[in-house]
């Protein structure tokens, strides 16, 4: 009798594991949250192919966040506004940029991105760190910023050495 259960319990774990690849399910994006206000837009400046964001990302002197995420992912809708606050708040010294994965999948593809949200970082055109995946409180991205930003004003002194 176990056997059966322990059979029937994979199967349910099989079919919302379909339905997420096909799109129709995902832990945290609800109708209700697919529904939400066109405030909640995506924070930084879009990028559309894989070429403008291997072109920005190593030109920019400056460190860069990348928002890796889509429309109808509600945790990305959620963590917008945070987002946003700290592109206001490290305006000159962080470059924000945002990725659909769904308009430009081939960067998420190289990037190996295999959920949204997920904050992506680079300092001198170089990945810095691991990526953060999943919804980041205010205070998680507050403190993500403060080391990125640590981590380039450093790499940048080590170079004015050189």
């Amino acid at each position: 009798m176990s056997g059966r259960r322990a059979v029937a319990k994979q199967g349910w774990r099989a079919a919302l594991w379909m339905l997420a690849l096909v799109g129709l399910w995902a832990p945290g994006c609800s109708s209700q949250a697919q529904s939400s206000s066109a405030g909640e837009e995506p924070s930084g400046k879009p990028i559309a192919t894989l070429q403008e964001f291997k072109d920005k990302i190593g030109a920019s002197a400056k460190p860069v966040v990348v928002d890796f995420q889509a429309e109808w992912c509600g945790w990305c809708k959620r963590m917008a506004p945070s987002l946003r606050a700290m592109e206001e708040q490290y305006k000159g010294r962080v470059v924000f940029y945002s990725i659909d994965i769904d308009r430009v999948p081939e960067v998420a593809h190289q990037q190996g991105i295999e959920g949204v949200p997920t904050l992506m970082f680079f300092v001198g055109g170089k990945q810095w760190g691991q990526p953060a995946v999943g919804y980041q409180t205010p205070e998680q991205l507050k403190g993500l910023m403060e080391k990125l930003v640590s981590s380039a004003a450093t790499a940048s002194a080590q170079t004015g050495r050189e």
